[in-house]
């Protein structure tokens, strides 16, 4: 699993890419094509286990819902 300094590390880059990302196109969630694309990706990947990422520390369930968020494995 991620490091502590890792987890806050991902979670307040991806609050500043959230809140660049509403001020410049007011959207913060994604479309539900969206996150079922990415949560499909999420359960098939090898760092996924118990409803996180072993690479982030994130809850996917919760971070699929985040329009700026990214897969730190690149996978979405």
């Amino acid at each position: 699993m991620a490091s502590a300094k890792d987890m806050f590390l991902n979670l307040t880059e991806t609050a500043a890419a959230t809140i660049k990302s509403y001020k410049e196109n007011n959207v913060l969630l994604a479309e539900e094509t969206v996150r079922n694309n990415r949560i499909d990706k999420c359960t098939s990947c090898e760092a996924f286990s118990n409803g996180r990422c072993a690479l982030c520390g994130c809850f996917m369930t919760v971070k699929v819902w985040v329009s700026a968020a990214k897969c730190p494995a690149n996978k979405w």
